[in-house]
């Protein structure tokens, strides 16, 4: 090899190098996966008399775009770990029930039991 052939390919490792370096930045912020929503600003959902898939409509974060505000589910745009965290809350002398079900098959439920006895109040 010539040393000018070897100079050029040398002079040329730090743009490599670089390329590489802006590839692995742009695959880990491709890897963030954050999405955040709520129901709405005020008021209830319900009653239903059937299962039914909540949408959450107000979307605060969706980082990967893996929440569908419109049908209510969220497709893991990457695999990895995932946390879900959720909570109900019903007048006193209601009941509610949330599932949170993957692939069609419940993963786990949470519920607040009619309660007559409860001083659970809502204001509009």
């Amino acid at each position: 090899m010539l040393l000018s052939e070897e100079f050029n390919n040398i002079k040329s490792q730090p743009k490599s190098s670089q390329d590489e370096i802006d590839a692995l930045k742009l695959e880990k912020e491709a890897s963030k996966v954050v999405f955040s929503a709520a129901l709405r600003k005020f008021g209830s959902l319900g009653p239903f008399s059937e299962e039914t898939t909540v949408k959450y409509s107000h979307v605060f974060t969706n980082k990967g775009n893996g929440y569908d505000s419109t049908t209510g589910v969220f497709t893991a745009p990457i695999s990895g770990v995932y946390l879900f965290l959720f909570y109900d809350h019903a007048l006193g002398g209601e009941s509610a029930y949330l599932t949170l079900t993957k692939n069609g098959e419940r993963v786990v439920t949470t519920g607040h039991q009619k309660n007559t006895q409860e001083g659970s109040s809502f204001y509009t």
